[in-house]
Parts: structure tokens; sequence; C-alpha cells
């Protein structure tokens, strides 16, 4: 005798959780030597895994508007791309927020990817973001301005301004600066 019926089978489905990291990148930082694309950023990333966007500041400034934009789709990481100017912009929109900040030092400066010794080199600075490792860090607010690693009044914020105006970013220019303020620097 043969008899037919039915079984009921409970299957185990994994749901692949997808880890969404937008890049904002200064392709002018380090004298837009660098050439980081989102194509190059892909490559380090398995697109089953990880959803990866990417979006490129025109001037001074625009990395907050793209920060503040990229932070409404919901990211868990946004990741600067840039100097100490670009990190400081992107940070300044995470601040209240979940999302976790990526940093790539491409800039000529990279003071805060220093002090938190995130490698210059893009693949292994990659490698920190695609591993995951994170540390908290404190952010101070003068008038409506944060700051992440340092920040000054006086002659060092003179030399800051007279530098980012300058002709290149290199040392000379640095040093330049710091001569012609120490000139014209008076105590108010």
């Amino acid at each position: 005798m043969v008899s037919v019926g039915r079984l009921s089978i409970y299957k185990q489905t994994f749901e692949v959780i997808m880890i969404y990291i937008h890049f904002i990148i200064n392709p002018v930082s380090g004298g837009g030597k660098h050439h980081l694309s989102e194509f190059f950023i892909k490559q380090f990333f398995e697109p089953e895994k990880y959803k990866i966007k990417a979006d490129y500041t025109l001037n001074k400034k625009h990395a907050i508007e793209l920060a503040k934009k990229a932070a409404s789709k919901h990211p868990d990481i946004i990741v600067a791309c840039g100097e100490d100017g670009t990190i400081n912009e992107v940070a300044s929109c995470l601040l209240g927020t979940n999302i976790k900040l990526g940093i790539i030092p491409v800039g000529s400066g990279n003071g805060l990817a220093s002090h938190l010794n995130i490698p210059r080199d893009l693949k292994k600075s990659l490698e920190i973001i695609k591993n995951g490792n994170k540390i908290l860090i404190d952010a101070g607010k003068i008038n409506q301005n944060y700051f992440f690693s340092n920040t000054g009044i006086g002659i060092d914020a003179m030399i800051i301004k007279k530098y980012e105006h300058s002709s290149g970013r290199k040392l000379y220019s640095y040093i330049k600066a710091a001569i012609l303020s120490s000139f014209e620097y008076r105590t108010q």
C-alpha cells in the first residue's frame, strides 16, 4: 500500500545585513594626487556585504552639505576622505547621530588622523574601516564651530588662515605663513 502525505519543514533563512558605507571624497586634498574613487574603494568591499556610495566635494564647506544628505539615508558609516578641514566638516554633521565616522587621510596635514594612528596608506586605512575598528573621541565647540583634534585662537589661527590661502600645501607654505604671522600678529 502506498500512501501520500505532506510534511511541513521549517527552513532557516539567513537575512544578509548589508553594511552601508558612504564616502565623501575631497578630490583636491593633498594636491589631488590621491586619485581616490568609488571604483577603487569598491574593490575592497564585497558587494554582497557592503553598500558603497561616494560623493565628491566641489569646494570648501561642500562636505557639510554632502554629509547631511548622506546622513539622511541612514548609512552605518560616513567616511571623510580628505584633510583636517574635510574631516571636521563631515564629523560636525555626525554629532548626535548613531552614524560612525571613518577617516581616509589624503591631505597634507592630517593632524587628527595622525593623532588617531590612522595610516596614510589607502589600503590600510580602508582595512581599518572594513574591520570595524572604532574608538570614541571628544568634540569641543566654540561659538557654533566644532573641533575634534585641536583648535587655536590668536597667532596659530592667523597662521592657519595664511596657510589656507597659500598657493601650495607644502611644509614651505606653512613655515612661510608662520613667519609672516609672527611679524603681523598683535594681541588684542
